[in-house]
């Protein structure tokens, strides 16, 4: 066995950030894109894998401390679409919740096993029917698929105006 990593980017996976909480979503896989690796990943690679356990979420597969938790993780008819949550207080969470707000991180890469027989080779890579043991999405800042962008109009942070109208300033918000 070798572990693979796959990453898109999340512009064309509809990266939002939801609340204050870090609950984001987006698409961790795309069905019949090409990646960097000449790799295409088709409709149902992921159901097996699914059906037996969660994906962790790791930062940029470091596999040291989970980051959060996917809370989704399912296939359609786009690709594998995932929700999760960074985990509050933990300070490698509140910077890749800073860097996904800002803009400045726009990439998610799946992590995991693949075993002869789930994919075929062809002129330029695999074409992938099975993902064996799908363990870890982890946001990246630098994902396979160089195509695809985030669109920071859709990242959403905390108002901090609307929520605490009383303070003047960051200082008063701390």
């Amino acid at each position: 066995k070798m572990l693979l990593r796959k990453t898109i980017n999340l512009t064309d996976v509809q990266l939002e950030m939801e609340d204050e909480h870090g609950v984001f979503s987006g698409y961790a896989s795309k069905w019949g894109g090409v990646d960097s690796y000449g790799d295409t990943i088709l409709p149902g690679a992921f159901s097996e894998s699914l059906s037996k356990a969660m994906p962790k979420m790791f930062w940029n597969h470091e596999w040291n401390m989970p980051i959060g938790k996917w809370t989704v993780a399912k296939e359609d008819s786009t690709g594998l679409f995932v929700k999760g949550e960074l985990t509050p207080d933990l300070g490698q969470a509140d910077d890749v919740y800073a860097a996904l707000t800002h803009g400045t991180l726009d990439g998610l890469s799946i992590g995991g096993y693949l075993k002869s027989g789930d994919y075929t080779e062809t002129d330029t890579g695999r074409t992938i029917h099975k993902w064996s043991s799908l363990m870890e999405i982890s946001p990246v800042v630098f994902p396979a698929d160089n195509a695809a962008r985030i669109d920071l109009q859709s990242v959403k942070s905390i108002d901090f105006e609307t929520l605490l109208p009383e303070c003047k300033s960051e200082k008063e918000i701390e």
